[in-house]
């Protein structure tokens, strides 16, 4: 028993880091609109995601598109690796011997993967949301000095800017996110193990970021706030102001680029970590019995 759960928990964190990396590669450019798009005030900076675009495009070529991405990429492997490795190892010790696992059981365990997973992705996204707004070809600083100037403003919780509103996208997102995930792949109607992983991710990331979009819109504003002096005291202070400034439409700034983004970042990122999973289990020398992850009925 002790050496199956060994080469689970391998298995499920090796896959985890590769569907980070792809999904962080694929999606990067696009998550660069967003970001900008929700960091710019009504007027300022772009008018849409087209002006976003171009803008981005013709002031910086295509380097432009990926600024930042160094440090999420590492990043994104590792914390995806946490993500997955996460969900997969509480839902097998959540479920019963056939593989079933309760409803409640089921939330318990997506929340407690999003704490583990928001605890330590809050600061890279906070550097990497703040290269992403610097406009203009020479204007990155790169993430070392970004992590320098935002300690050296707030310290240690300067760099956790943010870390409620990304507790509040990543518990309930995960929720949404895996059973999206189980559910399409359950119900889609071809066999093809692969094409099923792609759709199924696909769809699991257009519902999350559907569904957690206003609440990342806040998040960003907070964490691409100026740190000498600060325009929102908080959570609900930037939430508030957003509303009373943009409506309830500006919390779903920069959806184009979420929704265009979604489904193939999502799709590659769950069609690497069944590939290597699969993969990772073959090459043990104990082939492993996969575990039976079935949504909460």
């Amino acid at each position: 028993m002790a050496a199956r759960e060994e080469n689970n928990t391998l298995a499920n964190f090796t896959a985890g880091a590769a569907a980070g990396a792809s999904q962080t590669f694929i999606g990067f450019p696009l998550d660069t609109l967003k970001t900008r798009l929700q960091a710019s005030s009504p007027g300022v900076a772009f008018k849409g995601p087209l002006d976003c675009l171009w803008s981005t495009f013709k002031n910086e070529g295509v380097r432009g598109f990926y600024k930042g991405m160094a440090s999420p990429l590492v990043a994104g492997s590792f914390f995806n690796a946490i993500l997955f490795g996460t969900y997969e190892e509480l839902i097998y010790r959540f479920s019963d011997s056939e593989g079933k696992i309760s409803p409640a059981r089921y939330v318990l365990a997506c929340a407690l993967t999003g704490l583990a997973e928001s605890t330590a992705y809050t600061p890279i996204e906070l550097i990497k949301a703040r290269l992403q707004v610097e406009v203009g070809s020479g204007s990155s600083r790169g993430p070392l000095v970004v992590a320098r100037e935002v300690f050296a403003s707030g310290g240690i919780r300067g760099l956790f800017r943010g870390h409620q509103a990304t507790l509040m996208r990543e518990c309930p997102g995960n929720v949404v996110y895996f059973s999206s995930y189980e559910a399409c792949k359950k119900a889609y109607p071809r066999e093809n193990e692969v094409e099923r992983s792609l759709v199924a991710g696909g769809c699991a990331g257009i519902g999350y970021w559907v569904a957690m979009l206003p609440v990342d819109n806040i998040k960003t504003k907070m964490q691409t706030d100026s740190l000498a002096k600060p325009r929102y005291a908080g959570m609900l202070d930037c939430l508030r102001k957003t509303v009373a400034e943009q409506g309830v439409r500006g919390l779903y700034r920069g959806l184009s680029p979420v929704v265009l983004r979604a489904f193939p970042a999502n799709a590659v990122a769950f069609g690497a970590f069944e590939f290597v999973l699969r993969e990772t289990r073959r090459f043990s020398s104990n082939r492993l019995t996969p575990v039976t992850r079935v949504p909460p009925s």
